[in-house]
């Protein structure tokens, strides 16, 4: 999806502008040297139902963690907290002050994956038909070929690769 001329324009205006009022925002809370790390916690809830591989997937990449590492390094927090995902019932992700828990739903992780992939829907169909047409109208070169078997090769090493999953 393209944006208009103009749209596209001041979108790095406003881009600039917005990203200098963070740095701003953000400057009086930034860890200076030295400073110890507030401590962050991570917990990972399960996922019920479809929402079990968004559980697994963020485990597995230990993106609580990475969050956590990242936010602790860059910004003094006054106290620590805990950072969670959990299936919630909805899409959500809320701030609780008693427990000092940012939660954040598998449900909201779903709902962006959704988006996502309807947003890429077109641009991917299109590319598609171009790559189509452009194959069925040039011969098979060698480089073509190798690519082929190249990806092939890819394919069978016995390593498991992540599967899009059908809506």
């Amino acid at each position: 999806m393209k944006l208009p001329d103009d749209r596209r324009e001041s979108c790095k205006t406003d881009f600039a502008k917005d990203s200098l009022s963070w740095e701003t925002a953000l400057k009086p809370h930034r860890r200076e040297a030295g400073q110890p790390q507030t401590k962050i916690e991570v917990i990972y809830g399960d996922g019920t139902g479809k929402l079990d591989i968004f559980a697994q997937g963020f485990r597995t990449v230990r993106m609580l963690e990475t969050v956590a590492e990242r936010i602790s390094d860059e910004l003094a927090w006054p106290t620590p907290f805990t950072l969670e995902m959990q299936s919630c019932g909805f899409i959500n992700a809320r701030w609780t002050d008693e427990t000092r828990k940012l939660t954040l739903c598998y449900e909201l992780a779903d709902d962006f994956a959704e988006l996502y992939h309807d947003f890429n829907k077109l641009p991917i169909a299109k590319r598609e038909r171009e790559r189509s047409s452009a194959r069925s109208s040039a011969p098979a070169t060698v480089s073509h070929v190798n690519q082929k078997l190249v990806l092939n090769s890819l394919r069978d090493d016995g390593r498991r690769r992540p599967h899009r999953r059908k809506r």
